[in-house]
């Protein structure tokens, strides 16, 4: 066959045969080597695993990063006509926040719309204050020609020289006091009784009469006037039972006051004196002191008109029956021979009641002007 030559090359075995992991010192020779496994070489992933983001942050995504927009809108399109013709449920939603309209076709909150209402309101009463404006429609300005006022008439003097203080409701005026005489304008004696038989009472209260004597002798009236000048001084007479009814009716129109019992703010409670023990009027008011009304839960007076009508109790035929807490006016009007028409108020009454009562019993009397001649 002759010689033959060897063309296989020849295998050498690898330097890096046999070599572990710990017998590596030079990563750079081992990395020429093909084998990544340690030292600066990633061995595994160390990327941090992504899971999303908060989307209550946030992801900031300028204009110029957006390369494609295709159908993304770049200008308002839609109209006020698109707007109106979705309705007005606006899906349970409401406008909210506009803070500062400024355009006409802005729209504005209510607390806008009030706060300029306001503004304008404290502006105007600025300006009437300035140039000293009343309002009518206010009831809280006391220069209200609606708001009860007090109008002191000339006052009068007795036979026995007790000065009375007056006032003027409508048409008429009225002694703002009961009367308490021991004559009539003749001079002639007549028969006074005092609260619980007290001469003292007679000067707090006033004296009280029976129908006949505050008639002195006049025949019944239901006339307005009454023409009865009964035991009143000279140019006064006995108010008939249709001149009490004229200045209550005058006092419920003008002031749209309500006569009713139970009313805080009824008729009687503006007519009584508002000396009251406990009155929540305070000041002179709220005293012990006669004459006053006893206290009462609610009812109180306030003396809108200045009649302050006072509380001279009563006296019956029997001179037995005595109430401190009620006052009883007469009329010159009777309601049969032993009855007469009279008016009544009592602490615990927020009205003028008119009633009717025995001539026997003993009751105060208002005198009124004579109508001038």
């Amino acid at each position: 066959l002759g010689e033959i030559e060897e063309t296989d090359p020849v295998f050498a075995q690898s330097p890096a045969a046999g070599i572990e992991e710990g017998d590596i010192t030079d990563w750079d020779t081992a990395f020429s080597w093909g084998d990544h496994s340690l030292e600066e070489y990633l061995t595994g992933e160390t990327d941090p695993l992504f899971t999303g983001w908060d989307r209550s942050e946030g992801i900031l995504i300028t204009e110029d990063q957006i390369t494609d927009l295709q159908e993304y809108l770049l200008e308002e399109t839609q109209t006020l006509a698109d707007v109106l013709a979705q309705g007005n449920e606006g899906g349970g939603l409401q406008v909210k926040h506009i803070a500062d309209p400024t355009d006409l076709q802005d729209a504005a909150t209510k607390h806008y719309v009030d706060a300029l209402i306001d503004a304008l309101l404290a502006r105007i009463m600025a300006l009437e204050e300035a140039l000293d404006i009343d309002d009518p429609d206010d009831p809280d300005d006391p220069d209200d020609p609606d708001d009860p006022e007090v109008i002191y008439g000339d006052g009068v003097t007795d036979i026995d020289s007790n000065e009375y203080i007056t006032v003027i409701i409508g048409d008429q005026e009225w002694m703002a006091e009961n009367l308490n005489v021991t004559r009539d304008a003749a001079g002639n004696d007549i028969t006074r009784f005092c609260y619980n038989d007290d001469m003292e009472n007679c000067d707090f209260y006033g004296g009280l009469y029976t129908w006949s004597t505050v008639m002195n002798q006049e025949n019944s009236s239901k006339e307005n006037p009454s023409g009865v000048q009964g035991i009143c001084p000279d140019g006064w007479h006995v108010p008939s039972d249709a001149e009490w009814t004229q200045m209550v009716s005058y006092l419920m129109d003008k002031y749209e006051w309500i006569n009713n019992w139970n009313d805080v703010d009824g008729l009687g409670n503006k007519l009584k004196s508002c000396r009251q023990v406990n009155s929540p009027l305070g000041g002179d008011c709220d005293t012990t002191e006669h004459p006053r009304w006893d206290a009462h839960e609610i009812h109180f007076g306030t003396d809108d008109v200045g009649l302050s009508m006072l509380p001279g109790g009563s006296r019956c035929g029997t001179g037995e029956c005595i109430e401190e807490d009620y006052g009883f006016w007469w009329s010159s009007t009777q309601r049969s021979d032993t009855e007469a028409w009279n008016r009544t108020m009592g602490n615990n009454l927020g009205s003028i009641y008119r009633g009717f009562n025995y001539k026997d019993s003993g009751f105060s009397l208002r005198c009124l002007r004579d109508a001038a001649q």
